[in-house]
């Protein structure tokens, strides 16, 4: 070593152990007696030697690269974890999509193996009362009215809702008024075929319920499982809530600013003249408490949503965990206080909608009467257009919306049907084509649009198990669509009965035989079904057998399927879960409709079979074979 640097280290000062000893002492507090406490001595960078330097600058640059590659590891580890998320998401999504696919193609083939109807199956029913309309040659502009008709109800119910309620109705809300009121015994009353008591729909219960359904005012039952799904329940209850109750806010001003005005023509009684009071006044006067009343009411629910508010505020910006039993008490809390409230609300708003959507109803009705007095033109010239998969029957001389398209296969299964049951009335079968394109309008009108769902069957593999086991021969519910057997019941038996059909399902009373019921998913007809079979089976000596499919609706508490339940009738019942099997769609027979088949999209199904005495005696070896075999179209053990 130089003299230099032997100066330079002789000249820095070195601190002596009794110096290092005190100042450990004053840092670490310990007196004489305690023991010293080891220490890492760290030797400064300034007293270090070029070796030790450069090892020192080694280490560091490892410990720095040690954790750049910690870093990278991390990084990598959850870049690798969310393309695994990502991965197992698409395979769910894959794997759901091919499973959807694979029933569907496998239902496909299954029917194919089978024949899409048996109209040669041997009959055992015996029907002791029916109403079948007389067959009378339908008038083309008469359905081409109707379809009218309809539309324009359609649109004034969709104008008022959005315009009173500030919601936008599905369209389904009118057509499930339509089964519920085709469910109805026809009567003397009954005003037309398609439209038969248009004066209930401003009572109808079930259609005011559908519209309440969509009011912001829905607590759905899976908000009080999860925490996510209650939180964003919330959050979106008091946004559209607080919007909603704006509107609704803004209309009730105007009624009030309407009410202070009383007309100045009207008469005086005795009881109010002294007070200078009309009777429209009263009552004018009586309403305006009722509003105010209302307001209390809406200011309830206000302040509930401030309350919700301010709760989501503090969950925002707590560190705290969540408090699943807060979440619950102010979900019940706005279901009690907001959404009672809203629905008064909306009640007198709703029933409002609905005399309007009446009126205009009647009115259209008016026109179809009038449709209704004209001669029929039997010598229109109906033009059918056949192509390799799809059958186009028009018109032009009525209108050029006077069209159907329907696939080949249902255009020869209604001809076969036709030459089955109008051999006497049409010989020639001359009237096939405008009794075809004029069915082909009716169900247009029912359904309204396509993919609105509606006129669902039960798979055609199905239908030929019970057929085998059951000897099922005959819908109680169907169309010339999708009819399995040559007789059913239908929605539509003033044109449907030249096709088979022995009217609707509520206005024959069948004495004997083995029937297959799958209703629409209205509650009302559902209802109505149970109670119809439950009472045919009670009346009936001779052998009599159902097999009803039913949605699995227990949260709704259904009527039809308590009824059903605790039926004495009840033979057998098992579960179909919904994405395990697939029901036919009831628009399969719209031509330019590719899909026709469909996963349960009401969730699942249950299957009753219920037989009388008699009927069990002559048919229950076959509701052995189907417990036997019920895995195969689905089922399970619930």
């Amino acid at each position: 070593m130089s003299d230099r640097e032997d100066s330079d280290d002789d000249a820095r000062p070195r601190p002596v152990p009794e110096q290092e000893s005190a100042a450990g002492d004053a840092l670490t507090g310990a007196g004489d007696d305690d023991p010293e406490p080891p220490r890492k001595i760290v030797k400064p960078v300034l007293d270090m030697s070029l070796d030790e330097l450069a090892s020192h600058q080694r280490r560091k640059r490892r410990g720095h690269d040690d954790r750049r590659s910690r870093a990278d590891h991390r990084r990598n580890r959850s870049q690798h974890g969310q393309d695994l998320r990502s991965q197992l998401g698409a395979r769910s999504k894959r794997t759901f999509a091919d499973a959807s696919q694979d029933l569907r193609t496998q239902l496909s083939l299954s029917s194919a193996r089978t024949r899409a109807y048996q109209f040669d199956t041997p009959n055992n029913v015996e029907v002791k009362d029916s109403v079948v309309p007389e067959r009378v040659l339908p008038n083309l502009k008469l359905e081409l009215a109707r379809r009218d008709c309809l539309q324009a109800a359609l649109t004034l119910f969709g104008e008022q809702c959005q315009e009173r309620l500030n919601i936008l109705p599905p369209k389904h809300n009118l057509a499930r008024w339509l089964y519920q009121q085709l469910s109805v015994p026809s009567g003397p009353e009954q005003v037309d075929a398609l439209f038969r008591y248009p004066k209930s729909m401003a009572n109808s219960k079930p259609l005011r319920d559908e519209i309440a359904r969509e009011l912001p005012c829905r607590i759905p039952n899976r908000a009080y499982k999860h925490w996510p799904t209650g939180l964003a329940v919330v959050e979106t209850f008091v946004t559209t809530a607080r919007d909603w109750l704006a509107h609704i806010d803004e209309m009730a001003a105007q009624k009030k600013k309407a009410m202070t005005k009383a007309p100045a023509d009207a008469d005086v009684s005795e009881d109010s003249a002294a007070e200078g009071k009309t009777p429209a006044a009263e009552v004018e006067e009586t309403k305006a408490e009722e509003v105010l009343e209302s307001d209390e009411h809406l200011g309830e629910t206000m302040r509930a949503l401030e309350r919700a508010e301010v709760w989501l505020r503090l969950q925002r910006h707590s560190r705290l965990p969540p408090n699943f039993e807060e979440l619950r008490e102010l979900l019940t809390f706005l279901s009690t206080a907001g959404s009672e409230a809203i629905r008064e609300a909306a009640d007198p708003e709703i029933e409002d909608i609905l005399k309007k959507t009446e009126a205009c109803l009647e009115d259209a009705l008016a026109k179809l009467a009038e449709i209704r007095a004209e001669p029929v033109d039997e010598a229109l010239e109906i033009e059918c257009e056949m192509n390799d998969d799809k059958v186009v029957l028009r018109c032009p001389t009525v209108g050029a919306d006077c069209l159907v398209s329907m696939k080949s296969d249902h255009y020869h299964r209604l001809a076969k049907l036709y030459r089955t049951h109008c051999e006497a009335f049409d010989p020639e079968r001359q009237h096939f084509h405008r009794l075809a394109l004029c069915v082909g309008l009716r169900y247009q009108t029912i359904l309204f649009e396509p993919y609105v769902d509606g006129e669902n069957s039960m798979p055609a593999a199905f239908k030929a198990f019970l057929t085998k086991q059951l000897h099922c021969c005959f819908d109680s519910f169907a169309s010339p669509f999708n009819a399995y057997y040559r007789n059913f019941a239908s929605a539509a038996p003033d044109l449907d009965s030249f096709f088979g059909s022995v009217g609707s399902f509520f206005d024959f009373t069948p004495s004997q035989g083995s029937f297959v019921a799958f209703p629409p998913f209205v509650e009302l007809v559902l209802d109505r079904t149970a109670d119809r079979i439950e009472a045919l089976l009670n009346a009936s000596s001779d052998p009599l057998s159902f097999v009803v499919m039913m949605p699995e609706w227990r949260l709704y508490k259904l009527h039809a399927l308590d009824v059903l339940d605790q039926s004495p009738h009840r033979r057998a019942d098992f579960l179909i879960e919904g994405n395990k099997q697939a029901i036919l769609s009831g628009q399969s027979w719209y031509g330019d409709v590719g899909q026709q088949w469909k996963l349960a999209r009401f969730g699942d199904y249950r299957v009753y079979v219920l037989q009388n005495e008699a009927g069990f005696a002559q048919w229950g070896a076959g509701v052995a074979a189907l417990e036997e075999n019920k895995r195969a179209f689905g089922a399970s053990d619930a």
